[in-house]
């Protein structure tokens, strides 16, 4: 871990684990501090008084949340988008949980996305999430400060060393404060946001799903999940993909361009009374033999003829 931290590298769950350990002990008081590897599988417990945590984003960002004082504020050293990531709303829905506004029949959780300082580079926010984590603890307002980013690492390796946190060098910076508040929307008695998409409904259509032991039903199963178009042939050509070898692949495209060939002169019926073009072939496997020479000799076949030979598409496409 040593090697990372003072070789500017990106900063893994270990060391979250490990930084928020060290925090739990240090601010008993302040629940939160959960594993960052819950995120994976929806683990995270509701906090049940003030709080603090780390997330983790897209599987590559690390951010810091709190709830002091009753108001969750968000603290990321990215520039922050018009709308917070699932995986975030999701993480914030389950720490927070208890924090749910109501307001005109709406169901929704207040996210303070505070204006702090920004990383350089790419590769600090885990250093950053960790020390917004640390000074919201002590109670200092981030909005206010500004870290002194060279030194922020050898810092954090002291600590890491010490086993004890001591404030990041800092000084007072006048930031302008552009607070936003984002409303996460919430639903049913599971009170998480609704972003798993519209297959797995609740009963009583409120929330596409709740993470407890309730009824559900399938919109497949009661006809009212429409699939997407050429979900079947995708479907098929999938599963008949493992049978194919990448020579196959070019034969199987000239006897498709021969069906279409005899069905447009009318010598056999048209390819969809066949539930696979590849079976259909084996069907009708003397009609093309028969109608290879004169299919080669046509001038629509011409360019395709000169990309293999009568003997390769004889042998490998209808042997």
């Amino acid at each position: 871990m040593k090697k990372q931290i003072v070789g500017g590298d990106w900063l893994t769950d270990e060391h979250m684990f490990y930084a928020q350990e060290l925090l739990r002990m240090q601010f008993p008081m302040i629940d939160g501090w959960q594993s960052t590897l819950l995120a994976q599988n929806n683990g995270f417990l509701p906090a049940k008084m003030d709080a603090i945590q780390i997330h983790i984003v897209l599987d590559s960002h690390w951010v810091r949340s709190a709830r002091l004082g009753g108001t969750v504020t968000l603290f990321d050293c990215r520039k922050a988008g018009s709308h917070l990531s699932s995986t975030l709303t999701h993480q914030l829905c389950q720490v927070y949980r208890t924090s749910i506004c109501e307001s005109g029949g709406n169901s929704f959780i207040a996210v303070n996305v505070a204006t702090v300082q920004k990383q350089c580079g790419s590769d600090d926010c885990g250093v950053f999430a960790i020390a917004f984590a640390l000074h919201s603890a002590l109670g200092h307002c981030l909005e206010e400060i500004e870290f002194d980013q060279a030194t922020m690492r050898n810092h954090l390796l002291k600590c890491f060393t010490t086993r004890n946190y001591t404030p990041f060098p800092t000084r007072k910076v006048k930031r302008a404060c552009h607070t936003r508040i984002m409303n996460v929307d919430v639903f049913c008695s599971c009170r998480m946001p609704a972003t798993y998409g519209d297959m797995v409904q609740c009963v009583c259509d409120d929330h596409v799903f709740k993470d407890e032991r309730l009824f559900f039903r399938f919109r497949k199963d009661d006809s009212t999940y429409e699939e997407p178009p050429n979900a079947t042939l995708l479907a098929r050509g999938e599963q008949d993909r493992k049978y194919w070898s990448p020579d196959d692949l070019q034969d199987l495209l000239c006897g498709a361009q021969l069906v279409d060939w005899l069905v447009l002169r009318g010598e056999v019926s048209c390819r969809e009374e066949s539930e696979h073009t590849y079976l259909y072939i084996h069907k009708i496997r003397q009609n093309l033999l028969a109608a290879l020479p004169r299919w080669f000799a046509s001038s629509e076949a011409r360019g395709l003829s000169q990309m293999m030979s009568i003997k390769g598409a004889t042998t490998k496409t209808f042997s």
